[in-house]
């Protein structure tokens, strides 16, 4: 199962470096504009950070990188299951251990990429971009298709690589960066292990819906 959920996004494809370099050009390019973009948007991150999800996700739904009958098909596996809750235990180790090294160092920027909740539109499109769509556009990006698979130094260099560029995507100074790349290697370390994308994006949107969907939904409420 796991070399059929992800090592033939890689190097052991056999097309080789110029392949994964091809198939990640685009996203890439996506990834460079909205770092580069960020500090010029001000509100408009969130429109932002919604196209480049946007982009992400069509453009790896179009290369057939994943398919909702086999997600489905995932769900009925008790393997399956086992993948999903033993990588949310290690995004959440992940979580709290970026934690730690972020209040280690409390006067340090971090430049945190932070989406404005202040009209109801915004408040919509955070809700979004918190719990949806990070699960399909994240793990088909930075986990199926960056992560090369079988092990060895080049798993090792593209999980590195991976958790990095998961960091960009969420904070620009360089301590934030740090720190959250161990975020992102909390999610790319689980993938290299079982090799199921389908388990990494059901674990995603586990963790997002619990820590993102459910305090803003009780936010709303308690709001009225």
């Amino acid at each position: 199962m796991g070399v059929a959920n992800g090592a033939s996004c890689g190097f052991a494809s056999g097309r080789g470096a110029k392949g994964y370099l091809a198939r990640n050009a685009a996203p890439l390019l996506a990834l460079a504009l909205f770092v580069g973009l960020v500090p010029l948007v001000g509100r408009g991150v969130t429109y932002l950070n919604l196209a480049f999800y946007a982009v992400v996700t069509v453009y790896f739904a179009a290369l057939g990188s994943c398919s909702p009958v086999r997600w489905k098909e995932e769900l009925a596996k008790g393997s399956f299951w086992r993948q999903t809750l033993a990588t949310v235990g290690a995004v959440v180790a992940g979580f709290l251990l970026m934690l730690l090294l972020q209040a280690s160092l409390p006067g340090l920027d971090l430049g945190e990429i932070e989406l404005p909740t202040r009209t109801p539109v915004e408040i919509a499109l955070f809700a979004l971009q918190t719990t949806l769509l990070p699960p399909l556009a994240e793990e088909l990006f930075f986990r199926k298709s960056l992560i090369v698979l079988g092990g060895g130094a080049r798993t090792v260099v593209t999980v590195v690589l991976s958790s990095l560029l998961f960091a960009l995507e969420h904070a620009l100074a360089p301590f934030g960066v740090l720190t959250y790349a161990v975020l992102g290697a909390s999610f790319s370390i689980p993938y290299a292990w079982h090799k199921n994308v389908y388990a990494m994006m059901t674990a995603h949107l586990i963790v997002n819906v619990v820590g993102n969907g459910l305090p803003l939904a009780a936010m709303l409420l308690l709001a009225r």
